[in-house]
């Protein structure tokens, strides 16, 4: 609506705020909103600072962050059984798509996994999650041994190429996602294709990702319900909120299973 302007010293609080009101109008995300706001205000106050203006986007109210959540569709086990068979096309990520559908774990802690947390005598992990800084304790089950015990003591992460990605100073964390889909598709699922399942009426700045490696904790949350473990020791290794996301959205137990429990 202003692009005769062209210095910075001509706008006003006034043009940003319709700027804002705008985007609000036009249906986008809370979180995307902020994102907008944020990266202008940012830039602008820099160069406001030198210039000794005021900001003009400083004045502009975050948006709330409710709004439509694409949360993770879990795999089906027979899904689970298909990836399973086809971690083994990669020896690098493979691994770590195992350890995160049998402990729930998020991406970076699988990827910086370190031997000292790993006890296989008790066959117990032992982590605490670098997002929310809580404890986790996590039985290692069969499949994860498996892998576990086939990987090489080369140092101190469990698996050093991915930690390399991930301790690298250059952002290289897209590349576990990128081979993700190709292990997805030689188990005969499409990541794209399962993300498209996800609707939204509001505007994002990217489209969500359904079936990335944090499908892989609601896929844990959902088999070990069904395996008959207790609520309350699900929510202890991957905590509460995951849980509830999984009973709310997803987990439709059968009614021959209710009656067994």
């Amino acid at each position: 609506n202003y692009r005769t302007i062209t210095d910075i010293r001509l706008l006003n609080v006034r043009m940003t705020k319709e700027w804002a009101g705008q985007l609000k109008k036009d249906g986008y995300l809370g979180k995307t909103f902020n994102n907008y706001v944020a990266g202008l205000s940012a830039m602008f106050g820099v160069v406001a600072l030198d210039l000794g203006l005021v900001n003009p986007f400083g004045s502009i109210k975050r948006a709330s962050l409710k709004g439509v959540t694409a949360h993770r569709k879990p795999f089906t086990l027979e899904e689970v059984i298909s990836i399973y068979g086809a971690c083994a096309t990669d020896m690098v990520v493979g691994p770590i798509i195992i350890l995160a559908l049998n402990t729930g774990m998020r991406r970076a802690d699988c990827a910086l996994l370190k031997w000292v947390d790993v006890n296989l005598a008790e066959g117990f992990i032992n982590v605490t999650a670098q997002k929310t800084d809580e404890k986790m304790d996590m039985p290692i089950l069969t499949k994860l041994r498996e892998v576990l015990e086939k990987q090489p003591r080369a140092g101190e992460y469990v698996f050093p190429e991915i930690a390399g990605l991930f301790n690298s100073k250059t952002n290289n964390t897209n590349h576990i996602t990128l081979r993700l889909k190709k292990i997805l598709k030689v188990a005969g699922i499409d990541y794209d294709e399962r993300n498209d399942e996800f609707i939204s009426p509001i505007k994002r700045l990217r489209k969500a990702s359904i079936s990335g490696m944090h499908a892989m904790k609601t896929t844990f949350v959902t088999i070990a319900l069904d395996a008959g473990v207790p609520v309350s020791t699900v929510k202890k290794i991957v905590g509460n909120q995951v849980v509830e996301i999984v009973l709310k959205n997803y987990y439709r137990p059968a009614r021959e299973q209710i009656a067994n429990k």
